[in-house]
């Protein structure tokens, strides 16, 4: 309640609860109200554990359920059947068969309806949202390095993001290889404000065997406006074991580009490891571009053979973000291998890639024979024919001419006798009507506890894009050497990161956790590699990139990691690095800190984040306890126009302590400051703020507590500060339920301070309640 100058009264009340458990016949409800709108939610709110304290010094793994942008969640689940108001991503589909969708394929994250219903024959999914998203997809080149890489887009919705290291065909372009999800705070970090983006490997610019990697990146931002209605339905559905049907519905009523997206699929299992797949798609831009897709395919895998062939057409105005394949292609492959003896396989593949735009055609054939001498030694026998139409295939062949390759290949691998999981190669390969048109190569691996493969690989090759369009005009080496392995199968062991009973898993690895690494003892483990992309003619730039980690968490007191990350390209060269540190100091005491820096050359941009949480926790007395951090950020960002530069450092201390010199009496104080220098156009302002309160309460009775607070808000001049000052009394009504009635005489009201505590003027009513798993 609150008056005003001219007496008139004005009233305000919230309501929040929580609530989960089974209702009626093994039906599981899970709900969540709060009457009173957040206008920083964000979709799928979670426990940040890059933000508040850094450590709490308690080990406690904190969750958040029930997630919703909105005021509002509810969920009822019987078995694999659920319906629910809240978050949710619209990829959740269920089929039974390998590739049944991917031209249909729907990505988004929004709030509102969502509907499963999943049996032993198929699944059945319908939502339908009200809000004012849309989508923002951005493919990133990797560079070899953890980043950072920047976002198209500053002013992205946090959690809607959907990461994804993407390895493209290098022979067909427009042909996904594999797509590995990423997962927050585990695999990077993503600043929302300035739309950078930081992994926790180095991402690679090419894989193993040389095919380009992108980093996919598909995110909701605000459209403005009004909000408008995104719904959809799919279905999967098996009427035998061996057929399945599917198809789905899309509508996107934005006004600013409506969008709606027809697809149909079906699998027909042949036996014997057979599949024919297919699928069709129809795309619908706001009615004036409309695009159609089709896919077949059809797979083999048996023991003495392994076959796969496709054909995809997307027309040029087929646009579905989610669809991972490029439009404006017509691909076609056959892909295929035999083992004909026990020693001898023979092996083929034949592809066709056609850019529709540009007319650009590329065809081509291989075959060859591998026999293995013995355990020890391998060889192949291959050939190959090719051609490309003068329109080129791909931006790499622009401007080559007409490509025809008529080659010959050999390739000898070897295992070293003295470690049995190494092997090395050598690979050549010759042109028999052009002598300039030649590709050899020389590499090894070496395998590691059987999860994960650290392999080197250096590639002399007339082309710049793939073997299939080798031509004398051309010339290219790549090196890399680095580490192909999903750490522990692709799951996080959060256990690894914890530290005794003062940090949990989770916050440490956010704070110190590096993937992908080569575990070269108990709780040590390293990370190098190295890539280089250097043309020797014809267009294209040099780029190298090296790394090296490590990362030691056997000590069960303290963890800690080191990076370093060099990167060189035409386009300046950039150094990042990374220190991770979690030290159980003594019993009551323990820290928590890290930082990371990158800086590119000749004054170009640059940014740095420190952290350092420290925890007391008294585990004797339980007298004193006490949290405090220190972050220091810095950003530099150079004009695009050379004339000036914008270059913002902040400084930022917090701290919380609880005392309790009597067992009925508790006194807690909190302080919070800001230290800001902004350099902008020559001219540098500097602002500073700070947050202290304190409050003092007393239990009179086993249930009755009186207590009062004070606190102030002020910036550079004291006088100015804000005050307030309050009284309390609370009441335990039940085991763990406290109810409390207050006033603040005096106060403020500031958007910035944490919406838990009741600052302004007026009376307040407060209820807490703690339970458990119970």
């Amino acid at each position: 309640f609150s008056a005003d100058d001219n007496e008139r009264l004005s009233a305000g009340a919230r309501a929040a609860a929580f609530a989960k458990g089974t209702v009626g016949r093994d039906v599981e409800l899970t709900l969540r109200l709060d009457s009173e709108a957040d206008d920083r939610a964000r979709l799928f709110r979670d426990i940040r554990p890059d933000e508040f304290y850094p450590i709490y010094g308690d080990a406690s793994a904190p969750t958040f359920d029930a997630q919703s942008k909105g005021r509002f969640y509810a969920r009822l689940q019987r078995d694999l059947s659920y319906v629910q108001y809240g978050d949710f991503n619209t990829s959740l589909r269920a089929y039974s068969m390998p590739g049944a969708y991917e031209l249909g394929r729907f990505n988004r994250t929004l709030n509102g309806v969502l509907g499963h219903v999943q049996d032993e024959r198929g699944a059945l999914n319908a939502f339908a949202s009200r809000d004012a998203f849309r989508q923002v997809v951005d493919e990133i080149p990797a560079q070899g390095t953890s980043g950072p890489y920047t976002l198209s887009r500053t002013d992205g919705l946090v959690n809607s993001e959907r990461v994804e290291i993407v390895t493209r065909d290098r022979n067909q372009p427009a042909l996904v290889l594999k797509a590995e999800p990423m997962q927050r705070f585990l695999d990077y970090r993503i600043e929302p404000f300035s739309g950078r983006i930081l992994f926790n490997r180095p991402v690679p610019s090419v894989d193993e065997n040389l095919n380009p990697v992108v980093i996919r990146v598909s995110y909701e931002i605000e459209s403005g406006g009004d909000a408008f209605w995104v719904y959809g339905l799919d279905a999967q559905f098996m009427p035998s074991e061996r057929v399945e049907l599917g198809g789905g519905y899309v509508r996107d009523d934005n006004p600013l580009g409506s969008f709606d997206l027809v697809s149909a699929n079906a699998t027909l299992g042949l036996g014997g490891g057979t599949y024919l797949s297919g699928e069709l798609a129809r795309a619908d831009s706001a009615g004036s571009t409309t695009g159609d897709a089709m896919r077949l395919e059809l797979r083999h895998t048996s023991d003495r053979f392994d076959a796969r062939l496709f054909y995809l057409d997307t027309d040029p105005d087929f646009a579905n973000p989610s669809a991972q394949f490029l439009r404006g292609r017509r691909e076609a492959g056959l892909r295929g291998r035999a083992t004909l003896t026990t020693q001898t396989r023979l092996f083929g593949e034949a592809i066709r890639t056609e850019d529709i735009v540009r007319g650009g055609i590329r065809q081509g054939a291989q075959v060859g024979l591998e026999h293995a001498f013995d355990e020890w030694l391998r060889a192949e026998l291959g050939l190959r024919v090719a051609h490309a139409t003068s329109a080129a295939a791909t931006d790499a062949t622009q401007g080559v001419g007409e490509i025809d390759v008529r080659s010959i290949r050999a390739k000898v691998t070897s295992k070293l006798p003295f470690a049995t999981d190494a092997s090395v190669f050598g690979e050549f390969e010759q042109d028999v009507a052009t002598a300039s048109q030649r590709r050899a190569s020389l590499g090894g691996d070496y395998r590691l506890f059987g999860r994960a493969k650290l392999y080197a690989r250096h590639e002399f090759m007339a082309s710049l894009a793939g073997p299939y369009a080798l031509n004398p005009g051309q010339q290219q080496n790549n090196t890399v050497f680095g580490l192909a392995a999903d750490y522990m199968g692709g799951q996080s062991v959060f256990s690894e990161y914890r530290v005794r009973d003062a940090i949990s898993g989770r916050e440490a690895q956010a704070a110190i956790g590096l993937r992908n690494l080569w575990n070269v003892d108990d709780g040590v483990r390293v990370l190098t590699s190295l890539e280089r992309v250097a043309p020797v003619s014809g267009d294209g730039t040099t780029t190298s990139a090296v790394t090296a980690a490590i990362e030691y968490t056997k000590s069960p007191l303290w963890r800690g990691s080191a990076r370093a990350e060099y990167r060189s390209a035409a386009d300046g060269d950039n150094l990042f690095g990374s220190l991770g540190y979690a030290r159980k100091i003594s019993r009551d005491l323990s820290l928590l800190g890290n930082t990371s820096f990158s800086v590119m050359s000749d004054g170009g941009r640059a940014f740095e984040r420190s952290r350092l949480g420290i925890a007391y926790r008294q585990t004797d007395k339980n007298t004193v306890t006490a949290l405090a951090r220190y972050e220091h950020r810095y950003d530099r960002n150079p004009d695009v126009s050379g004339d000036d530069e914008t270059k913002r450092t902040a400084h930022l201390v917090t701290g919380h302590i609880n005392v309790q010199p009597t067992t009925p009496l508790t006194l807690s104080a909190q302080w919070a400051s800001k230290w800001a220098t902004n350099t902008s156009a020559g001219l540098e302002t500097s602002n500073d703020a700070h947050l202290a309160g304190l409050r003092v309460r007393y239990d009179v009775t086993d249930r009755v507590d009186v207590g009062s607070m004070a606190r102030s808000l002020f910036s550079g001049d004291f006088d100015a500060a804000r005050w307030g000052l309050g009284a309390e009394i609370g009441f335990l009504v039940a085991d763990n339920l406290r109810i409390a009635s207050g006033y603040n005489f005096f106060g403020f009201f500031d958007d910035e301070l944490s919406i838990d505590n009741q600052t302004d003027r007026g009376p307040y009513l407060h209820i807490g309640f703690k339970f458990d798993e119970a």
